[in-house]
Order: C-alpha cells, then sequence, then structure tokens
C-alpha cells in the first residue's frame, strides 16, 4: 500500500511548534564554515522563515496527524552559542529525536529541562563542547533508548554521577 502525503492530507502546523523553532533559531548563532566545509556543515535554519509550514523546514519532521514537532536533527548546523534552561527548545513536549551534535554549544551546561522532554527516544548531543555536570534529570526520561554525549577528547569533561548512570542503565 502506498501513501501519498499532500499539503492537504495533513493537519497545519501548530504556530507554537513554529515559534519556538524561531525563538531558538534567534538564540543560537551561526559559525559559517570554510567553503569546504559548507556541504558537511549547512546551516539548517537557513530554511526557517517565519510564516511558512515549520513542517518543511531542514532538519524538521512533524508527526502527521497533530503537526507537532517529532524530530528536530541540526547535526553539523553550525551552531555556536550557549544553550540555557528557558530555551524555547524545551517547549516541543512533542520530539522523540533530538540532534544536536556537532555543533559548538562550548560553556554550556548540559540543562536539565531535556528531562521534561518525556517522548524523546533519542537524544544526541555528542561533539558540541557541552561540559559539567549530566543532569541527573535526563535520566527520568523513560523512553530514551540512545543517548549520545561523545566529546573531543581535548574539551572539557562531562561529569554523571553513579545514581544518574545506574538510572539511565535501568530505565
Amino acid at each position: 500500500m502506498i501513501f501519498v502525503v499532500t499539503a492537504s492530507s495533513r493537519v497545519p502546523y501548530p504556530f507554537d511548534q513554529s515559534n519556538a523553532l524561531l525563538q531558538f533559531k534567534n538564540s543560537v548563532s551561526i559559525s559559517m564554515p570554510e567553503p569546504t566545509d559548507y556541504l558537511e556543515r549547512y546551516p539548517k535554519t537557513n530554511s526557517w522563515k517565519e510564516g511558512t509550514d515549520c513542517c518543511l523546514w531542514d532538519g524538521v519532521s512533524c508527526e502527521l496527524a497533530t503537526g507537532y514537532v517529532i524530530e528536530l536533527d541540526l547535526s553539523s548546523s553550525p551552531l555556536c552559542g550557549n544553550l540555557y534552561p528557558n530555551s524555547s527548545l524545551f517547549a516541543l513536549h512533542h520530539l522523540q529525536v533530538l540532534d544536536l551534535s556537532n555543533n559548538n554549544f562550548k560553556g554550556s551546561k548540559i540543562p536539565s529541562q531535556f528531562g521534561h522532554l518525556l517522548s524523546l527516544t533519542h537524544l544526541s548531543l555528542g561533539f558540541s563542547n557541552f561540559t559539567g555536570q549530566v543532569p541527573l534529570e535526563i535520566s527520568q526520561v523513560i523512553n530514551l533508548v540512545s543517548l549520545d554525549l561523545i566529546r573531543e577528547t581535548d574539551g572539557d569533561p562531562l561529569e554523571m554521577t553513579a545514581a544518574g548512570l545506574n538510572n539511565l542503565v535501568q530505565n
């Protein structure tokens, strides 16, 4: 059986979803890659424009029935800056897959608000220069199947408590 998806066959995207994404885009910077690096590090947020369907933006996937953003792949985008606990990213409660890998959030601690994204199954923060303690709240995301925290060998270390690691493994 073949399903054809057209603009009229899915619900319109919720405006709060696109607003949250646009606010996130405005809270970070883009570090333009060298021309030879451009294909590997394409700024996906360049396609994000106000008044357009966020479900058609690069790196964004939505659930057909609801229009909610369920996947956000901003790997190698090249985002830089801080990821703050009040980031609008954490308003995307239906996210199942979030990939922020291969960006530069140097100096940012991993916000505990990731623990509020209870639908997450895959979270990738590898090679994004996060520092400090991995928040215990991440272990509360019981649907989490994969967690990527790989970092550069010369970067600041990430730390995880034994209790946090134990909770992750149990979940």
